[in-house]
């Protein structure tokens, strides 16, 4: 690291800038009285090597920022992603962040390393999302992949009793894979009322018990950073049975009074008739 001192600096304007460096242009620089230095780095990465492909999906052109310390052989653009080769010192850390504009994401995004499925940190700006991972050197290659989840929802049963419960189950998945890990979130009339993760086979399962005579909507809900994904809703209707509905009881009442007045005239009647 050189050390170049704030005056010098001042006096002059980088040439380039770019998200990850500054090119500046100086003259005359005392050479005497710059400075050296050695410092650790902290991040355990070094030999940034930065690029900017530009690639092109569903025939509109994106620009793809790369920043990686792993030498990178070669990138290729997939239907729904990107191929990147990379090679480094085997053994050591290699990592790589990406910038991605949303526009050019369909789906939610996956990262996978020699097609096994590597964890990334992942997040998202106004207009791009950030990629973020590590990996140990050797040649590799990284794909990052992005596809709108599939989330199949059922309900155990369409028709119960008001009061009572329905068991809702389902399963996530991407790429034909299951998403295990998943926070999915069941909706009930298109309102969250359960959160839940997903299993190692991407299934998830709970009950909802359904408090109203009415038909209801229910369905979940997958977020991946700024976007979600729903399933197809399932219906199912909640009622009272005969027997308990108000009107049905006012009924019976009504009835036995009539019954009772009745029987209690015609005793009436009959003793009167006797004197």
């Amino acid at each position: 690291m050189i050390r170049i001192s704030p005056e010098i600096l001042a006096a002059a304007k980088p040439i380039k800038e770019t998200r990850y460096s500054s090119t500046w242009e100086l003259f005359n620089l005392p050479f005497r009285r710059l400075k050296i230095e050695v410092s650790k780095n902290p991040w355990r990465v070094a030999d940034l090597n930065y690029t900017e492909y530009q690639a092109e999906f569903k025939g509109v052109k994106h620009v793809i920022e790369i920043a990686s310390n792993s030498t990178i052989d070669s990138i290729k653009p997939l239907m729904n992603g990107l191929e990147i080769m990379v090679s480094g010192k085997a053994g050591t850390l290699g990592a790589m962040n990406l910038t991605i504009p949303k526009s050019a994401v369909d789906g939610m995004i996956l990262t996978m390393i020699d097609d096994k499925p590597l964890k990334a940190e992942m997040g998202a700006s106004e207009e791009r999302y950030w990629i973020y991972m590590t990996y140990t050197h050797s040649q590799k290659t990284i794909k990052i992949l992005w596809e709108r989840p599939e989330i199949a929802v059922d309900a155990a049963e369409r028709r119960i009793r008001v009061g009572e419960e329905v068991e809702v189950s389902g399963r996530v998945m991407v790429m034909e894979r299951p998403l295990e890990g998943a926070k999915v979130e069941i909706l009930l009339d298109k309102v969250a009322v359960k959160s839940l993760t997903t299993g190692a086979d991407g299934s998830f399962r709970t009950t909802l018990k359904l408090e109203e005579e009415k038909t209801y909507e229910i369905n979940a809900r997958y977020r991946f950073l700024d976007r979600e994904f729903c399933g197809e809703p399932v219906e199912v209707s909640a009622y009272t049975p005969l027997y308990q509905k108000p009107w049905f009881i006012m009924m019976i009442i009504i009835v036995v009074v009539l019954i009772a007045a009745a029987l209690i005239i015609w005793r009436t009647r009959r003793t009167l008739s006797r004197i």
